[in-house]
């Protein structure tokens, strides 16, 4: 230990303090004066995710099938969404998601317009002699080689007529009416082994 002696100077007199009082001091000039070894925070700026892209990224389209043509629209092979401009309260999109049926790609979309356009040329002669009987409609798609409980007809109208028929994953949805006959090739429905599209939702 260093002994020895440090002056203060005071005024009026000179006083002498031991150099081992000097850390005690200085102990107590420090927690007078508030120091400490408080460490603080620092912040760094947060770091932001990059930018999400609210557009889904374009899906390439199908080749085309023979006799197709191209189109600046997108060629159809299902179903119009039957949710499509109806989403209101209460979600009415997502309780009948179960509804829209499966588009169909690739050799199934040329396999599917190819039936389809025989299902047009069967039923077209009862439109052309305009019988709009459910059991005429009945009769043709069945002598096309599709089984009878696979075919279901509707009366449409005094003057129209609406089918489908079918087993997934290779479905047909057709109209005839006054003016012609046209049938859509589609996948099926999710959550359905028919390709009736399913009832419910709310």
């Amino acid at each position: 230990m260093i002994r020895g002696h440090l002056r203060l100077h005071r005024p009026g007199r000179l006083r002498r303090v031991p150099l081992a009082a000097v850390p005690v001091l200085l102990v107590g000039v420090l927690a007078v004066s508030g120091c400490g070894t408080q460490r603080i925070a620092t912040t760094r700026p947060s770091v932001l995710p990059a930018p999400v892209s609210a557009t889904p990224a374009a899906i390439p389209p199908d080749p085309l099938c023979a006799g197709e043509k191209p189109s600046p629209v997108a060629s159809g092979s299902r179903r119009p969404d039957p949710a499509a401009g109806l989403d209101a309260p209460p979600n009415y999109a997502d309780n009948h998601g179960f509804q829209v049926p499966f588009p169909l790609h690739g050799a199934a979309r040329c396999q599917g317009r190819m039936a389809a356009s025989r299902i047009d040329a069967a039923v077209d002669p009862l439109r052309r002699q305009r019988d709009f009987t459910p059991a005429a409609v009945m009769e043709r798609l069945v002598a096309l080689g599709y089984p009878a409980n696979k075919v279901f007809v509707t009366q449409n109208g005094p003057t129209g007529v609406a089918f489908t028929l079918g087993s997934p994953p290779l479905c047909f949805d057709g109209r005839m009416d006054l003016d012609r006959v046209h049938t859509d090739a589609f996948g099926g429905y999710p959550d359905s082994g028919g390709c009736t599209m399913p009832q419910g939702g709310h």
